[in-house]
């Protein structure tokens, strides 16, 4: 990448034109961007070889030049022989293939128990119709391609789910059927007035009058996704066969193979009284259920009056352990860790909610998903990441006592990210704001006693790094978390939060400008990942300070209980002194700070500059929360709106009252409009349907009638996150622009 001190001098001594900064933060997106990040891995055992494992893993990069990801697999074969005493190191040896094979097209892909088959889920559309989106289904045997079939010809089930809330695609024990989930068949619909149209087939396959109805889905990004059923794909007959007989009120997703192939496991949300959105938020009414095939029943496995997530069966196929978390309230909590034993069903917590930890003891689980295959081998463990404050740590539960130990391996701060357990052997990823994602292998082992502990710990052994981007910046820029402690007088002061800060390396005494980020959600967490954009912004000269304020999730439950009702105060005082704290220090150009942020994180920039109008010079908002009482009405989610704000929500009876309306204006920084002076950047996505674009126009007009520079970009076929290649890409270049020009003004 481009040195810092060179754009930034350019700043300071005025001898650079914004055209001239455009092509340098142009350059540097496309430098960062080029970092590769493995999206999943898997560990086979070469059958009769000891101690030799083979990994596949797919990995994902941006092409900024056909403007989408590229998805390509890598294949491992690793050797290793232990030391013969403690001291010893271990020998490996390491065969990697010369060049990554691409998987275009790619929707999902699942390797067979015995590793004998590859299963791969595309998408791919056809330009002689319009571009419509078919679904094929191949079958890979020893680089041979045996099957392909065409899915979408099937009368059976309509669109394959690929997304990680619904969709899977799990193999048999047998190898000789696959599970995946799709929507389930809808007739087809016809007008009253097609003469052409064939009515006395009989078949019951079409419906008169049913060209406009409207079909209720699941909300932002799941848009589509209404009756999700689970699908059987014979590899014999090449026939699906799609359980319908599992009741309307229910969408089923993240199923997998019962015991012995019998019937199958899978989360069911329920559909009643309607869909509120289900992207982001782990707190809609679910159970486990078992559909057997013997009988064609269904029987529920867990509680029905709360969420859950990730069924895992154990190796023995007797045990099954989930995610469960309360219903309603945030989005996003402390998580339970259950265990059902499957002979007698009898369900117990292996892992409670932690309310407030004790100084940086556990914290509790934070977690969306468990990994596919999550085990130990003799199925006394289970092993996965979670969110613990700013990080994402590794951790091992024993499941005969509960016990939590934290595996990750000392000296390397960041985020871990369990893919795959398998014959004691596990894969994951590191990754920090400094370091792009690396692929690593290591060897669950029992370690020595703990003192006063009648319960081994385990350790991750014998690490070795199989994968890593060509792209290193430890030489570029430093980071650090910082803990804080609020100083204000509120009940909830006792319980402390923390920011994470990158800045260039550099050995000038010119100090970097800072960017403020305050994460959206609000119930989620910078884990200290490597996040592009942030690393290319500090590249470019500033310093970025992502700010975990108090309701963010990994810092346990009473934590995220304390913002609701409080937020447009609490949290936006934290991450105002925690800006403070780092101007501070005396590491940043105090005169010469800016925010940005997104969905809640823009409802915090918007706070910041109205309730502290002469601190920040610019700021860029990314789709939003701005009005309160309006996004009740109009968001995917409005049960977040009451809920954050402090009001109860029932989806069955709750209606809009003119108090709850109010008390919703309260929090919104839309009252401070009158306020602000900084001139802000809105970034849009038009197909918004959680932040709906009226929430930005809300502010945007606001500002505009009271002579404050704003301007909007919106990007038409963009949803929430704006994550599509080129419009990250185009928002990045955007921003960085728009900070230069507002924290510079004196360039033209």
């Amino acid at each position: 990448g481009e040195p810092y001190f060179a754009i930034y001098n350019m700043a300071v001594n005025c001898c650079s034109t914004t055209t001239q900064f455009e092509d340098a933060a142009t350059r540097q997106f496309e430098h960062v961007a080029r970092v590769s990040s493995p999206s999943w891995a898997r560990i086979g055992k070469r059958t009769g070889e000891q101690n030799v494992f083979s990994v596949e893993s797919v990995w994902n990069q941006r092409d900024l030049v056909k403007k989408q990801k590229r998805h390509f697999k890598r294949s491992n074969v690793l050797s290793f022989r232990l030391p013969s005493n403690e001291r010893g190191k271990i020998d490996y040896k390491l065969w990697q293939t010369p060049c990554p094979t691409e998987l275009s097209n790619f929707g999902m892909v699942s390797v067979s128990p015995s590793q004998k088959f590859l299963a791969v889920l595309k998408n791919e559309s056809d330009g002689a119709n319009g571009g419509d989106k078919k679904q094929y289904l191949e079958i890979w045997q020893s680089d041979c391609l045996i099957h392909c079939v065409k899915l979408c010809d099937s009368k059976k089930h309509g669109t394959v789910y690929d997304d990680a809330t619904f969709g899977v695609l799990e193999w048999s024990t047998a190898e000789d059927q696959l599970l995946f989930i799709a929507e389930r068949h809808r007739p087809k619909a016809i007008s009253y007035f097609d003469k052409n149209a064939d009515t006395t087939s009989g078949d019951g396959d079409h419906v008169r009058g049913a060209e406009h109805l409207f079909y209720e889905d699941w909300g932002e990004l799941l848009t589509g996704h209404h009756c999700p059923v689970p699908v059987v794909f014979s590899l014999d007959t090449q026939q699906c066969q799609a359980i319908n007989d599992i009741s309307h009120d229910l969408s089923v997703g993240q199923a997998i193979w019962g015991p012995n192939g019998e019937g199958l496991v899978f989360v069911g949300w329920d559909n009643k009284p309607r869909r509120l959105g289900l992207i982001y938020c782990s707190n809609r009414k679910s159970a486990v259920y078992y559909w057997n095939f013997k009988d064609s029943t269904l029987e529920t496995l867990s509680a029905t009056e709360m969420a859950v997530a990730s069924p895992r069966l154990s190796p023995d196929e007797n045990k099954l352990v989930y995610l469960q978390s309360r219903v309603g309230g945030p989005h996003r909590s402390c998580v339970k860790l259950m265990l059902l034993e499957f002979r007698t069903r009898n369900v117990k917590t292996l892992v409670d909610v932690v309310d407030v930890p004790d100084g940086n003891s556990f914290p509790g689980l934070y977690v969306e998903t468990l990994p596919t295959r999550c085990w130990s081998q003799d199925g006394s463990k289970v092993v996965f990441s979670s969110i613990w404050q700013s990080r994402k740590e590794i951790l091992c539960v024993d499941v005969l006592s509960g016990s939590v130990c934290k595996i990750s391996p000392d000296g390397m701060i960041g985020c871990w990210s369990v893919f795959d357990v398998f014959d004691d052997m596990a894969v994951f990823s590191f990754a920090s704001p400094i370091s792009p994602p690396c692929l690593m292998i290591g060897q669950l082992s029992d370690s020595k006693m703990k003192v006063g502990s009648t319960v081994p710990s385990v350790q991750i052994e014998n690490i070795i790094t199989i994968g890593a981007s060509h792209c290193h910046y430890e030489g570029d820029m430093t980071w650090e978390i910082i803990s804080l402690k609020p100083s204000g007088g509120d009940h909830i002061k006792s319980i402390s939060y923390e920011a994470v800060l990158i800045k260039p390396a550099t050995t000038t005494d010119v100090k970097p400008p800072m960017i403020v980020t305050p994460h959206g959600g609000p119930h989620s967490c910078y884990m200290s990942d490597f996040m592009v954009g942030n690393a290319a912004l500090c590249l470019l000269g500033f310093a970025v300070l992502s700010v975990n304020y108090r309701g963010s999730i990994g810092f346990g439950q009473a934590s995220i209980d304390a913002l609701l009702g409080n937020v447009g105060t609490m949290d936006v005082h934290d991450v105002q002194e925690a800006a403070v704290h780092v101007i501070q220090s005396g590491v940043v150009d105090s005169a010469r700070i800016v925010v940005h942020g997104g969905s809640h994180g823009g409802f915090l920039s918007a706070h910041l500059i109205g309730q502290f109008p002469d601190s920040y010079m610019a700021a860029c908002v990314r789709n939003p929360a701005i009005g309160f009482p309006a996004m009740a009405e109009t968001s995917d989610i409005p049960d977040w709106n009451y809920t954050e704000s402090g009001l109860p929500y029932n989806v069955w009876t709750t209606l809009p009252s003119a108090a709850s309306l109010a008390k919703m204006f309260d929090v919104s920084p839309i009252q401070y409009a009158d306020k602000v002076k900084a001139p802000v950047l809105f970034l849009v996505g038009a197909k918004d349907l959680r932040c709906p674009p009226s929430q930005s126009h809300e502010l945007h007009y606001a500002l505009k009638a009271r002579h404050i520079e704003t301007k909007m970009l919106v990007y038409h076929k963009s949803s929430h996150p704006l994550w599509e290649v080129d419009v990250e890409a185009d928002a990045f270049v955007n921003m960085a622009v728009w900070f230069y020009k507002h924290l510079y003004s004196r360039i033209k």
